[in-house]
């Protein structure tokens, strides 16, 4: 085999173990979120595919993960605010544009005040 192939063969493995392992501690974050060292250390034991990975490294990926959630929970809160805050402006902005019509026409704004 030429070193090329090799590279991909090497890469393709090892995207597939990282595509494992992600699956496996996304699994784990699906019931625990936060797992205690103990419970970072039995997981360690128990799955094989994370046997050559230090506990600091499950960690902090348990870290990015929660903050991760975090992010995507406040962007979607900030989306909802947002919409919320168009709606209003269009009203208000429909709300003055029929005052200022009325305005036009001499018609007395103060019933709408």
């Amino acid at each position: 085999m030429n070193l090329q192939l090799l590279d991909i063969v090497h890469q393709s493995s090892f995207d597939e173990i990282t595509q494992l392992l992600i699956c496996e501690l996304e699994r784990v974050y699906s019931y625990c979120p936060k797992p205690s060292s103990l419970q970072r250390q039995q997981l360690i034991r128990e799955c094989s595919i994370l046997a050559n990975i230090e506990p600091k490294q499950i960690k902090v990926w348990f870290q990015n993960r929660r903050c991760r959630d975090k992010q995507r929970k406040v962007a979607s809160w900030l989306q909802t605010v947002n919409m919320k805050l168009l709606a209003m402006n269009k009203l208000l902005l429909e709300e003055h544009g029929e005052r200022c019509k009325l305005r036009l026409c001499g018609h007395n704004s103060s019933a709408f005040s």
